[in-house]
C-alpha cells in the first residue's frame, strides 16, 4: 500500500514538473497558445508575427482580419499552419504537411519560438 502511494506521488510530481517547463500552452484542439506580453495593437502583433515567420523561412499569407496562413517548402516537402491572433494571445494550429511528424514538429517549434521571442 505504501509503495503504491509513493509511486503515485512520484508520477504526480513528474507530470507537474514536466508541465511547468513547457514554453507555450496547448489550447483547444491542440493549438499552441503564446501570450502577447508586449502592449501593442493587433496591427503591430501581425507585423511581428509576419517578420518572425519570414525570418524562419515561412511564407506568411494574411487570412481574414486576425489570421495568417504560414507555409514552408523545404526539400520537396511542405507544411502549413494557421496563426490566429487577438488581444493578448497568439494561437498556432497545425494544418497540413508532407513532412514526417518529427520534421513538422521541429519546424513548428522553431516558428513558435521565433514568434514568442518577437512578442516579448
Amino acid at each position: 500500500m505504501k509503495k503504491r502511494f509513493f509511486v503515485s506521488i512520484a508520477v504526480a510530481v513528474a507530470v507537474v514538473m514536466g508541465g511547468c517547463s513547457a514554453p507555450a500552452a496547448k489550447g483547444p484542439g491542440g493549438a499552441i497558445e503564446i501570450p502577447v506580453t508586449k502592449h501593442v495593437g493587433t496591427k503591430k502583433v501581425r507585423s511581428l508575427i509576419v517578420q518572425a515567420g519570414e525570418k524562419e523561412g515561412w511564407t506568411m499569407t494574411p487570412l481574414g482580419s486576425r489570421s495568417i496562413v504560414a507555409s514552408k517548402y523545404e526539400d520537396g516537402k511542405s507544411a502549413s499552419v494557421v496563426i490566429d491572433y487577438g488581444e493578448g494571445i497568439v494561437s498556432i494550429e497545425k494544418n497540413r504537411t508532407t513532412m514526417s511528424d518529427s520534421e513538422f514538429n521541429d519546424e513548428v517549434e522553431d516558428l513558435e519560438e521565433a514568434i514568442e521571442n518577437s512578442l516579448k
